[in-house]
């Protein structure tokens, strides 16, 4: 039971992690976007 306990605090930790660094790049990407679409 503690093995999937700490399993569940990890993904939700992950979980946490990555929708925080997509906020961040939705806020701040769109430079780094144009810059994509320029070099095609």
């Amino acid at each position: 039971m503690r093995f999937l306990k700490v399993m569940l605090a990890v993904l939700t930790c992950l979980a946490v992690t990555l929708t925080g660094v997509l906020l961040f790049v939705d806020k701040h990407g769109p430079r780094y976007i144009q810059i994509d679409n320029s070099e095609d």
